[in-house]
């Protein structure tokens, strides 16, 4: 069952008891009692002195580890410019009054800011850090060392630069052992008190008495530092170097490893303090109402800080948090700066990064672990047809088409437990207008510290125009390859029907080609309505235009408008150049006054449509039926029954010939034509 919490102005005020009421029993305590508790009271203050010391040399030692890190990130290191982050290393080294060095896993030295840049490089002798900081992928400080320029003890601050996966370099922050004693000093202890820092293997890296002639030596044999299994916090009794008889503590940080330890004159710690026991009885009650009082006031200073850090938390693009309060207190204000400092940087970043993704052609998505939309880009909005809002309360599966939903899945599903690193194809979206569009998605998993997946970030692209690209283009191939074999079919057909019906090689070129030409006539008619059909009126204007119309009146057409299929208007102009060929050789159009006419009309039987053409010629030569059956008869018949399941009939006996064709009409051989009806 967890312990119950409370605010931190209860704590403030249990404190404030805590310490006080220990001070109203005192007036009933012994003076020997006073005596031990202020021995006591005072041993915790050193302690908590020791503490804020070592505390101050943590925090300089993170301010090198910061530097250090800033450097890292360095765009001049991560491209290979070394020259100009030689110039970023001594500029450092400037700001810190100390030598900043680039070195490779091995110890080589490649850049030091206290050489100029294409300095031959020495190498380092220690390593230890160094070696510590590859382990560990993190900052390390190194014991007390002598530095190979610097030529003085020093200590360093180790940090690895990891590029491409692997450790690639490590910087290195040289720190004066003297600018440890300077912290030292700046606590203001009493100038008979000696506080020191000694490191790993007990060697003295700072003292604030003496430095130059103790630090680099060993801490005494029996000092308690040296006891692993002695408790931070805990006195004993020795003699210093000094020869003096002091108490001595210390305590340990957990950062680097080092104590910081302090030898206090006995005499300090027992001086008694004895003429107050009276005066403390009688004010045991003020000072508990004062320090009550004095609690609260101090809570408030520490309260607000912390109500503005939830604030902080709290707060939104549209709502920034209020500026920080003051709060009195160095370290709590220096914190509340920091914070400000990473909110701004951390806000401008967001920012920047927003404003790239809105702005992107591609959808940009992040994904959770069970395919939620957790942040979407205008694109994808776009792209999908949904709102930002609906699609944050949609998974990806809603928009997946089903019979792409296995293949999304399981990819998805792969990513996030760490057996696909890249996710990658092609998939269908039902948009919330209910079309359908192809998208290409890639992306990548994020995860934490530990390996756990987080999201997914996807990048979507709508592929649609360039999908049906390719499905028109495989359609269009399908169909010209069948055209063309249906042409060569064709044309082999009347090569061979022709040869064997002409009398003589020259009949056959003339009459070959004159074929030919009508299939390409009517091949460029379907090209100019893309292969789509051709209109029956202009089928007959083509074939026969070159006899005449106008004044003379040669010949007339009369129906309503029928578009025919490709394969109907193939059939059907080689039907008519027949006719007309025939007639201008030997029928009405051979004589003066000769007139052809073509009617057409539409039947509607229950099976579908029929198309009956009649052709009747008049004012020519008598027609007599021919003995025997020529090519261009056997086309018509032929091409007409078998190629459009129709039928043709060809009547010699009268004034003049008269053809009469009848078919079914296809789907797509009706629609709009140029003209209701033709005369001409």
């Amino acid at each position: 069952m967890p312990s119950p919490t409370t605010t931190v102005r209860t704590r403030l005020l249990a404190l404030v008891l805590a310490c006080v009421l220990p001070l109203c029993a005192f007036g009933i305590v012994a003076g020997h009692h006073l005596v031990e508790s202020h021995q006591d009271a005072m041993k915790a203050q050193v302690v908590e002195r020791l503490r804020v010391a070592s505390m101050a040399i943590d925090q300089h030692i993170a301010e090198a580890e910061t530097v250090l890190e800033v450097l890292s990130a360095s765009p001049a290191l991560r491209n290979g410019d070394l020259e100009r982050f030689h110039a970023q290393l001594s500029e450092a080294s400037a700001l810190r009054g100390i030598g900043v060095l680039l070195a490779d896993p091995d110890g080589q030295v490649v850049l030091s800011s206290l050489q100029p840049f294409g300095t031959k490089p020495e190498r380092r002798s220690f390593l230890e850090a160094q070696q510590r900081a590859i382990a560990t992928g993190a900052a390390a400080v190194s014991d007390l060392v002598t530095g190979v320029n610097l030529r003085r003890p020093i200590l360093s601050v180790e940090l690895p630069v990891t590029l491409r996966g692997t450790t690639a370099y490590l910087l290195a922050m040289a720190i004066p052992a003297e600018r440890l004693s300077e912290i030292l000093v700046a606590q203001r202890l009493p100038d008979d008190w000696v506080i020191g820092v000694s490191d790993r293997r007990h060697v003295i890296l700072a003292r604030s008495r003496d430095p130059g002639r103790f630090v680099g030596t060993q801490v005494a044999p029996n000092a308690l530092l040296r006891r692993s299994d002695a408790p931070e916090g805990s006195w004993t009794r020795s003699i210093d170097f000094e020869q003096r008889p002091v108490l001595s503590s210390f305590v340990r940080s957990a950062k680097t490893g080092w104590a910081t330890y302090v030898a206090v004159p006995e005499t300090a710690l027992d001086r008694p303090i004895r003429g107050i026991l009276g005066a403390m009885t009688a004010a045991g009650g003020l000072t508990l109402l004062v320090g009550g009082l004095l609690a609260f006031q101090l809570a408030r200073g520490i309260t607000g800080p912390l109500d503005w850090f939830t604030r902080t938390g709290a707060a939104t693009r549209s709502s920034p948090p209020p500026p920080p309060p003051r709060s009195r207190v160095e370290e709590i204000d220096q914190a509340l700066r920091l914070v400000v400092s990473r909110e701004r940087q951390r806000d401008e970043a967001t920012a920047r990064l927003r404003s790239t993704r809105e702005s992107a052609a591609v959808g940009i998505v992040e994904v959770d672990a069970a395919g939620r939309y957790v942040d979407v880009n205008e694109a994808m909005c776009r792209i999908s047809g949904y709102a930002r809002d609906e699609l944050l309360a949609m998974t990806f599966r809603d928009l997946v088409h089903p019979d792409d939903q296995p293949r999304a899945v399981e990819a998805h599903r792969a990513q996030a437990a760490g057996r696909l690193d890249e996710l990658a194809g092609e998939f269908r979206y039902l948009r919330k207008d209910g079309r359908t569009v192809w998208v290409a998605i890639s992306g990548s998993a994020v995860r934490d510290a530990e390996g756990r997946f987080r999201y997914g970030v996807r990048i979507v692209q709508d592929v649609s125009a360039r999908r049906e690209a390719e499905e028109r283009q495989r359609l269009l191939v399908a169909e010209l390859n069948h055209r063309v074999k249906n042409t060569l079919a064709t044309v082999r057909s009347l090569a061979r029907q022709t040869l064997r019906g002409a009398p003589s090689l020259p009949a056959f070129s003339e009459t070959f080609e004159a074929r030919l030409r009508a299939l390409s006539e009517t091949h460029a008619l379907l090209t100019q309505g893309n292969w789509d059909g051709a209109s029956l009126h202009r089928l007959c204007e083509q074939e026969l235009a070159p006899y005449g119309s106008g004044p003379d009146e040669r010949w007339t057409l009369d129906g309503p408008a029928v578009q025919l299929s490709p394969r109907a208007a193939l059939t059907m102009g080689m039907a008519l150049h027949e006719l007309a060929t025939n007639a201008a050789k030997y029928g009405a159009l051979s004589a003066a006054g000769g007139h052809v006419s073509v009617t057409w009309r539409r039947e509607r039987r229950r099976t579908g449509d029929w198309l009956h053409l009649e052709w009747v010629e008049r004012g020519g030569p008598p027609t007599a039926p021919p003995p025997a059956r020529g090519f261009g008869t056997h086309l018509i018949e032929r091409s007409v029954t078998h190629e459009l399941g129709g039928s043709a009939q060809l009547d010699f006996a009268g004034p003049g010939l008269r053809c009469r064709i009848a078919f079914p009409l296809r789907r797509g051989d009706a629609g709009p034509d140029e003209a209701d009806a033709g005369t001409a």
